[in-house]
């Protein structure tokens, strides 16, 4: 199964990931200047009204979540 995966830290890593036939919602939040530019942070919610895995800041915000979408319909 396609999984989405956030990496963290450079020395100690974590990570989280979540299964992307299990997201019930994905958020996007586009806000001044960087988001008139596409820079956003997506939340990618499987349960409840809590993000499992969260990005902060990536280019393109609107078409990640396209991909994603695409992705789940595909299955």
């Amino acid at each position: 199964p396609q999984r989405i995966e956030l990496l963290t830290g450079l020395i100690s890593r974590s990570s989280k990931e979540v299964r992307i036939d299990d997201l019930r919602a994905i958020n996007i939040s586009c806000r001044g200047l960087l988001g008139a530019i596409g820079v956003g942070s997506l939340e990618f919610i499987t349960t409840g009204d809590e993000p499992e895995v969260t990005f902060q800041r990536i280019w393109a915000a609107k078409k990640v979540k396209g991909l994603v979408r695409r992705l789940q319909d595909a299955a």
